[in-house]
């Protein structure tokens, strides 16, 4: 597929940093030069609005078993293969954050480390790395894998990508790991490339939920040298500056011993307090009301970081920048197609999910492309233009009607400029 029709998209193939990994190399060798063709045809599979892979085969005209036979391929590490290429745009960022001498610089594009999990919902205990999972928004169990992710927000969330991924395993399982654990040993081994390259992690933040507010977490981010931005359970205990102790829970149910703070950078009313823990050590603490689910009553999240210097108003910033990666998981599940079906073996899942989220990295080029070019995004205003106004207009312009018989054909230019 060198080029298909569709300026935009063009415009990132063309740029897309396939050859920044050894194990896309291994591919060529093993495929020959036209493994990249396929492997862009699955990654643009859901933006050009296939249905599934035998779609995409019959609209092109190509033999739908050189898809399969890619994702069936278990020699192939596409762990690997992600990790390279987000590994490189990870270092060529921080190589220019590092390098630039201006403080404004490094406040406005400050990089921060995203650690978060998501459950992708399955059917079917026969599929590799699917068990029985709570789903603690839905209130039960399902079916499904628990991904933890690694992502990567430059600025105020400007472009965020994900770094990688792990599937995590049951309790019963001989190499379980706890999820804090599994980010722990991705972020380390992050931190040791990135000494390799001659680099460090100063001036980053490493920012997640109450899931990943732990002793294991916190500590790695100190010898890191990271800035730790997390939150506190209920059952968390805090030693106070004065000597007292007082429970988390008695501070999300409004008992706090401070004087309520208002600041032009937040709107609502919140509480600071320096308190020391033994696995936190001192950290600064941010209280923000907020209104209950159900209850409609006012609780409080209690925000931390490990910067007992650090402004409240910056603590709460860096929680609402946090989800982005929540936005990036919607993006995956409903958008780009991390829950499509292809195949039930561990391989095949993992070529899916690599390319899912090198699929994600690939619109954020669109967008970062198009905010630059007006003609590129059809002279969309910027502010409208999102994944979803580009899907709706390669649907609506780059396919025939649905009442024809061939509603599954791209438009003539696709079919015209195709490999």
């Amino acid at each position: 597929m060198e080029t298909i029709g569709i300026p935009l998209m063009d415009s990132v193939l063309k740029m897309f940093p396939w050859d920044k990994s050894k194990e896309y190399q291994n591919l060529v060798e093993r495929y020959g030069e036209g493994i990249r063709s396929v492997l862009e045809e699955l990654l643009l599979l859901p933006l050009l609005h296939f249905d599934s892979v035998n779609d995409l085969s019959e609209s092109i005209g190509k033999d739908k078993n050189q898809y399969y036979d890619l994702l069936k391929d278990p020699k192939i590490n596409w762990i690997k293969l992600l990790q390279e290429i987000t590994w490189y745009l990870f270092i060529c960022i921080l190589r220019v954050y590092q390098n630039s001498e201006s403080k404004s610089f490094h406040s406005r594009w400050r990089i921060r480390i995203l650690l978060d999990d998501t459950l992708i919902r399955r059917w079917s205990l026969k599929m590799a790395g699917v068990y029985n999972l709570y789903n603690h928004i839905d209130k039960h169990y399902m079916y499904a894998q628990k991904v933890v992710f690694l992502a990567v927000s430059i600025g105020d969330g400007k472009f965020v990508f994900p770094l990688v991924y792990a599937f995590t395993e049951p309790k019963t399982h001989p190499i379980h790991q706890k999820h804090t654990q599994i980010a722990v040993d991705i972020l380390s081994a992050l931190y040791e490339f990135t000494k390799e390259q001659g680099l460090t992690f100063q001036g980053l933040r490493l920012v997640g939920d109450s899931g990943y507010t732990s002793k294991v977490i916190v500590s790695a981010a100190k010898t890191m040298g990271l800035e730790f931005y997390g939150s506190l359970t209920a059952s968390w205990t805090l030693i106070l500056q004065d000597g007292s102790t007082i429970g988390v829970k008695s501070l999300k149910n409004g008992r706090i011993p401070a004087q309520a703070r208002k600041n032009s950078y937040f709107e609502k009313e919140y509480y600071r307090l320096i308190a020391y823990h033994p696995d936190l050590g001192v950290v600064a603490l941010s209280i923000t009301p907020y209104i209950e689910a159900g209850t409609h009553e006012t609780k409080y999240w209690a925000y931390v970081c490990s910067n007992p210097d650090i402004a409240c108003h910056l603590i709460i910033r860096e929680h609402t920048i946090r989800w982005k990666i929540e936005q990036m998981f919607k993006t995956f599940k409903h958008n780009i197609g991390i829950r499509f079906y292809q195949g039930i073996s561990i391989s095949g899942q993992h070529a899916w999910f690599a390319l899912t989220c090198l699929r994600f990295i690939f619109v954020q080029f669109a967008f970062k492309i198009s905010s630059r070019h007006p003609s590129l995004r059809w002279n969309i205003s910027h502010k409208k233009f999102g994944l979803a106004a580009m899907m709706r207009y390669i649907r609506n312009h780059y396919r025939l009607s649905f009442n024809s018989k061939r509603d599954k054909r791209l438009h003539y230019s696709l079919l015209r400029f195709s490999a």
